[in-house]
């Protein structure tokens, strides 16, 4: 069984361009704008767990990612420091019910905010986080195989291909690299 160190969870972490910072109530408003702006871009790559196309729906996304961390869900806007702009999300997630469960790191950005090395900054300061805060042994990254940006960053971070997981019900396949 993996063993994180929850007392030791960030609320705040800055890069030299980002605030990656705990997701409040407050940020819905926000939130789903940038996610509607461009649902078609990220659609295409990320797997919703619920369908957040209300403010509604992405308020008890937020609770939930406020409420007991069974799970470890550590949702964290992904913000520019110089603007406050919110250009994304990003964080960490464990499922502690499963034995052999890896800490899965996960993010999405904006379309306009892809290309200036945000989420590659974004990842090596989580994964930071992670092995060195939280004392994890391990992160990994699942990724569609096809989104070539999201293979880069993997790449350009220091992750390594581990597996690629057969088709699910969506009929997508999934690389799976791994941070040791």
């Amino acid at each position: 069984m993996i063993r994180v160190d929850l007392n030791l969870l960030a609320h705040c972490l800055e890069t030299r361009r980002l605030a990656l910072r705990r997701f409040e109530l407050c940020d819905a408003p926000a939130l789903l704008e940038l996610i509607e702006t461009n649902r078609q871009h990220l659609e295409r790559w990320l797997r919703w767990p619920v369908p957040l196309t209300t403010r509604a729906a992405v308020e008890a996304w937020l609770q939930r990612l406020q409420g007991p961390a069974k799970n470890l869900p550590l949702g964290m806007a992904v913000t520019l420091s110089a603007t406050g702009e919110l250009i994304g999300a990003a964080g960490l997630r464990l499922d502690r019910e499963q034995p052999d469960s890896m800490l899965e790191l996960s993010y999405f950005l904006s379309e306009s905010a892809l290309g200036h090395g945000y989420v590659s900054e974004a990842v090596e300061c989580l994964t930071r986080h992670a092995l060195e805060d939280l004392a994890a042994e391990d992160v990994q990254i699942r990724v569609d195989p096809l989104n070539e940006r999201s293979v880069a960053v993997c790449l350009r971070c220091g992750y390594s291909l581990r597996s690629t997981l057969a088709a699910d019900a969506s009929g997508r396949e999934q690389a799976v690299y791994g941070f040791r």
